[in-house]
């Protein structure tokens, strides 16, 4: 009070007029900020109606152009349909949809891989599957025959949308427009069994009249698409039912992966709020994070939206009576603005809760409260105004400027003579040169990601092309070694050849290992998923390694629990390779003792355990012993051999299948390896029904020599085959390429062919697709075709099923498996000849 009474009177007014003034501004801005807070909060509920409505309309646009596409479609179905005579709809469906022996009508082979129209173009990537053939009236057989062209020539317009169209009717025919379809459609064009019903599925049900009496487009629920297996893309199903003269006769479809985009329409809305998309019925299609979920997770996530508040939003939704609009959520606390989309007739919803939206008002008007403070610091602030403009606002702008990307406009700062004018330009200077070293560094990096991509590709061929080259000489090694052993009467030699046949296959064996760490690195390496029984693989897994094991004075023992029996769904093939690789170092380190094969059901899976009583190792040995070309120490590699590839291997095919190794050892007293894969079960195949007929037999010669064509342009090989095959007594002829062999195979009648794959003027796939095509194309029987080759990954063998082969031999080749091969064509040809004497 004192010090207030001591102050001139000037002051003291000039400390009046500023209380005055702040209490007038105080009041004015509380006014403006209750006026602003309810006009944002009817804003913000405005501009949630038009998102929902412009997001509505922008997803829409896609069922729009497939709705107009159905409808183009079907007009040009119908024109086609009424201008089609019998005679020549038959004839046409002989040609490209030939009856087969099961009673049913598959396109042929032509239509997929390519063939001419007959009007100058060219018909591809077709496949068409009509069961029960013969109850077909001419009516169907021009509504397939004409969905057919539709489908084609509507097909490849909208590729870069739907990746597949196609036609189904009730009797569960179905043609298919599917180019790049993984499998190639094979399933309808060959596989599909005679009585395949879909009218099950949910597309059937979908365009039924009795569900579906307005006979418009509807869409499925989203699934995850099974031509892409490991990534998180999901589908839906568009149909459209077809009728003609009021009845309906069948239904377009297509597959649309819709799911990454209908994320992005969840993910992208207004701070605070949630987007959903959810069926007419109250189905949840899409939420936010519902593509990283597996499909049973999600049906639980649907599920529970299901029973709490879903069927009393999507109800206050439908008494609207509108397409968009907002309304309360059932408990009041929120508002949900909503928009439908025709077509799938889901609902694309955006809810945000009340209080969020008041916030949100609270934060925005907190600008109104902000400009009012600094109107009322504005008094006292005049005296640092001056400052502020000489001294803080230059420096502040510098500062933007430094933080900025790109940088801000301070021209003006730099054209100063003052302090400020001299570090504006100081730091123009070094941001120019920081650019220029950041445009340099990024073109080193490009470059060099370019050198290494070749690099990477350069190495790939290079293993693929050493791995042929390496095969090859190693083949004429491996099997004259084997031939030369069983051909020995002295012990000793008979032992040098066999040490020669198991050093030939240890080298086979390093290069397949490094193949295989090669395709995991680059990514390549895939897995198959098939039912496989476990106690025959753990079975088959044993027997390999039992030789080596009773040659070294160990017991193998292998079994499986009772609650792990059964059959699976996996790779037996790779699950064969990590528990053969760990059985054969047990054995490999174990001298007295024994080896453990067992196999147990856990909670984390089926659990796969080898123990040995061998060496062991410490806990530092086990921390690195998954690393490529890692052994326990170098002393291991001097004794025992080895590339250290095997348990690097195990380890990457482990985790690729979604488990887990583990190792526990302890050196002078053995190791345990433990393997965890959550497989999922699956049925027993059911037993075959047994047959009268004779056991086959390797050793039933044929009535004659068998006439065998052996292509093979490597002279080594030449010879190696036909030491193999001298004891069969075969008739063999030999050519150099593929295309003598398609010329001798066209002009002579063989048994079998043995067919290698790169030979020069024509390779062996070549020569093998074109036979085929020579027998199918003149009626003749099918010759059996083996392929003789040094090119040995999975996709060289795919590559000689699908050119025709019946079967793939890899070089180095085993004589006993070249012999029993040769043996099984041999009794077939006895039993034909001795069928066709006896008739």
């Amino acid at each position: 009070m004192s010090s207030l009474q001591s102050l001139s009177l000037a002051k003291k007014l000039l400390l009046g007029i500023l209380a005055v003034s702040l209490v007038a501004l105080g009041l004015s801005f509380a006014g403006a900020y209750q006026v602003f807070h309810s006009r944002f909060e009817a804003q913000k509920v405005s501009d949630l109606e038009m998102y929902a409505r412009e997001r509505t309309r922008t997803e829409q646009s896609l069922f729009t152009q497939l709705s107009a596409r159905y409808a183009g479609a079907t007009r040009e179905m119908i024109d086609r349909y009424e201008s089609m005579e019998p005679e020549a709809t038959w004839r046409e469906l002989d040609r490209f949809f030939p009856l087969q022996a099961d009673g049913t009508r598959r396109s042929i082979p032509e239509l997929y891989d390519g063939i001419s129209d007959g009007a100058g173009g060219r018909i591809f990537g077709m496949a068409g599957f009509i069961p029960d053939a013969a109850s077909m009236t001419d009516d169907e057989a021009k509504v397939i025959l004409a969905a057919a062209r539709i489908v084609f020539a509507s097909g490849p317009s909208g590729f870069e949308t739907f990746d597949n169209f196609y036609f189904f009717t009730p009797q569960n025919r179905l043609v298919m427009f599917g180019p790049a379809r993984e499998d190639r459609l094979i399933y309808y064009r060959r596989d599909a069994p005679p009585d395949f019903n879909f009218q099950h599925e949910e597309m059937s049900r979908l365009v039924r009249p009795e569900l579906n009496p307005a006979g418009v487009m509807r869409c499925t629920r989203l699934r995850r698409l099974i031509s892409a297996p490991g990534t998180r893309r999901m589908s839906t199903g568009c149909y459209q039912p077809v009728s003609i003269d009021g009845r309906q006769v069948g239904a377009w479809g297509v597959s649309i992966p819709v799911g990454d985009r209908l994320m992005r329409s969840v993910n992208d809305v207004p701070a605070g709020a949630t987007g959903r998309i959810v069926s007419s019925q109250g189905q949840l299609i899409a939420w936010p994070g519902f593509t990283s979920l597996s499909e049973e997770e999600a049906e639980a996530v649907a599920a529970q939206a299901r029973e709490k508040e879903l069927p009393a939003l999507m109800e206050q939704i439908h008494r609207t009576g509108r397409d968009h609009g907002v309304v309360e959520t059932p408990d009041g606390d929120g508002l949900v603005a909503f928009g439908r989309m025709g077509g799938p007739d889901w609902y694309f919803l955006i809810s945000m809760p009340k209080a969020e939206i008041r916030a949100a008002a609270n934060e925005s008007a907190r600008v109104i409260l902000l400009i009012g403070a600094l109107a009322l610091a504005l008094q006292p602030a005049l005296v640092l105004w001056i400052a502020r403009r000489l001294i803080a606002a230059p420096l502040a702008r510098l500062a933007e400027h430094s933080a900025s990307p790109d940088g801000s406009d301070v021209s003006d700062l730099e054209a100063r003579r003052d302090e400020i004018g001299v570090l504006a330009r100081a730091l123009a200077t070094e941001r120019g040169r920081s650019r220029e070293l950041l445009d340099t560094l990024e073109s080193r990096v490009r470059e060099r990601t370019r050198a290494l991509e070749r690099a990477n590709d350069a190495k790939s061929a290079f293993l693929a092309n050493m791995s042929h080259e390496l095969r090859t000489p190693l083949n004429g090694v491996v099997a004259l070694a084997d031939l030369l052993k069983s051909r020995q009467t002295d012990e000793g030699a008979r032992e040098m050849a066999a040490l020669i046949v198991s050093s030939g296959r240890l080298l086979e064996q390093v290069i397949n290992d490094i193949l295989d760490v090669s395709k995991i690195e680059a990514g390549q390496l895939k897995l198959e998923s098939e039912p496989f029984d476990l106690g025959g693989c753990l079975e088959k897994i044993a027997s390999l390694h039992a030789a080596a094991a009773a040659a070294k004075g160990i017991r193998l023992v292998w079994n499986v629990a009772p609650a792990a029996a059964g059959t699976y769904v996996g790779d037996p093939t790779r699950i064969t390779q990590v528990l053969s690789n760990l059985l054969s170092n047990a054995v490999k380190f174990t001298d007295q003792g024994e080896v453990r094969l067992t196999a147990r059901a856990s909670k984390r899976g089926l659990r796969l355990s080898v123990r040995d009583t061998g060496i062991g190792f410490n806990a530092q040995t086990a921390q690195r012993l998954f690393r490529r070309f890692e052994q326990a120490d170098a002393s291991m590699t001097r004794k025992y051999g080895g590339t250290g590839l095997g348990l690097s291997i195990c380890a990457s095919l482990t985790h690729m299948m979604g488990g887990d190794i583990e190792v526990r050892s302890s050196p002078g007293k053995g190791s345990l390896f433990t393997v965890i894969l959550p497989l999922e079960r699956a049925e027993a195949p059911a037993a075959a029904p047994a047959e009268d007929a004779a056991p086959a037999t390797s050793e039933a010669p044929a009535a004659r020599p068998l006439r065998l064509l052996l292509a093979e342009d490597h002279a080594t090989n030449q010879r190696v085959v036909a030491l193999i095959l001298e004891p069969l007594g075969v008739d063999l002829t030999i050519v150099g390429d593929g295309a003598q062999a398609l010329e001798q195979a066209m002009t002579s009648r063989f048994d079998l062919i043995l067919m290698d794959v790169q030979m020069p003027e024509m390779d062996g796939l070549t020569a093998t697709r074109k036979l085929r095509a020579h027998e199918a194309a003149l009626g003749l029987e099918r010759t059996p075709v083996i392929s003789l080759t040094a090119n040995a990954l999975p996709e060289h063998v795919e590559a000689s099923l699908a050119a025709g082969a019946d079967r793939h031999l890899a070089k180095p080749i085993r004589p006993d498996t070249l012999i029993g091969a040769v043996s099984e064509i041999a009794a077939s040809v006895a039993q034909a000849e001795a069928e066709a004497s006896a008739a």
